[in-house]
């Protein structure tokens, strides 16, 4: 069982955001490749004026082969193959052009890429003021019953969705109970052990300075200024340059890794609970950004080699 509380240093979304440097160094590689190929599809084809895919309903199309070297050490062969599985599930689709496979994302995999960072659907729309309050009793996990199974599964999904851990079987979270996660919850209702509360504001308290301590926001907060600062340099060696080198490819998927682990990491709180240079959306921005760019040098590099 966690037995977590959220004003000590023991806290276990506190120990996540620390290991974020450890899991920022791991490889990109590590990622489902379905996820990975999803991801770059929808950040370096979102339509220029929207620049948000957590907004975006369309897409352009973007070039298979742009896509290609992304995808680090997998062969052409393991690319295709998630391409087609994409295709197949619905989550991309493909069109041919001019001899070039083509790829565009679909709403189907926008929700489905929302789905693995907390918050999902939710993230950038407002806030309904309502907590949500998950509370297990009489469980002992340590036991091989069905019960103490399901209570693992259910426990995982909650710490997947940043639902903070306030002590042993009390978890809470701002954001409405995503789809795969309410489906465990009724299943475990069967087994009589589980109770989901919804509440509105604090009676008692500071909502904004509980945030703060149940998920360390601070700490994260640092993390996104360090990313940004790292980003802005990214840009302006992007800017300068006029050819999409091995160099800029891999500064560019380290950038991307670093990225998509803080979108992992952060609980995407509503803003009304963030400080003001909370830095999540300035990142996130600046990465589209800095994706832009790099599909640029891309196409800019395909003319000269057509020439």
């Amino acid at each position: 069982m966690i037995t977590a509380d959220p004003f000590t240093e023991q806290t276990p979304a506190r120990k996540t955001v620390k290991t974020a440097g450890k899991m920022r160094k791991s490889a990109f590689g590590t990622l489902p490749l379905k996820t990975r190929l999803l991801f770059f599809i929808l950040c370096s084809s979102v339509v220029p004026e929207e620049n948000d895919f957590f907004r975006s309903r369309s897409f352009p199309f973007l070039e298979y082969a742009q896509l290609q070297w992304r995808m680090g050490e997998y062969g052409a062969s393991s690319v295709r193959s998630a391409v087609s599985l994409l295709r197949n599930q619905g989550l991309i689709t493909t069109i041919s052009k001019e001899g070039k496979t083509q790829i565009r994302a679909t709403s189907i995999g926008r929700e489905f890429l929302l789905s693995q960072f907390p918050g999902g659907k939710s993230r950038n729309t407002r806030w309904d003021d309502t907590w949500r309050v998950v509370l297990f009793s009489g469980v002992r996990e340590s036991t091989r019953t069905f019960a103490s199974h399901q209570y693992r599964i259910v426990r995982a999904l909650l710490q997947k969705y940043a639902f903070a851990p306030l002590e042993r079987g009390v978890y809470l979270s701002p954001h409405p109970l995503p789809d795969e996660l309410r489906q465990n919850l009724l299943e475990s209702k069967k087994l009589q052990f589980l109770t989901v509360l919804e509440t509105k504001r604090f009676v008692i308290g500071d909502e904004r300075a509980f945030a703060y301590r149940a998920w360390n926001i601070s700490l994260i907060s640092k993390q996104y200024a360090k990313l940004s600062s790292e980003g802005e340099r990214l840009l302006a060696f992007l800017e300068k340059e006029k050819t999409l080198n091995s160099r800029t490819k891999a500064r560019f998927l380290t950038f991307s890794l670093q990225v998509f682990y803080m979108l992992q990491l952060d609980p995407a709180l509503p803003s009304i609970l963030l400080p003001e240079q909370y830095g999540a959306e300035q990142n996130f921005t600046l990465f589209l950004n800095i994706a832009s760019r790099v599909a640029e040098l891309s196409r800019e590099d395909d003319r000269d080699s057509i020439r």
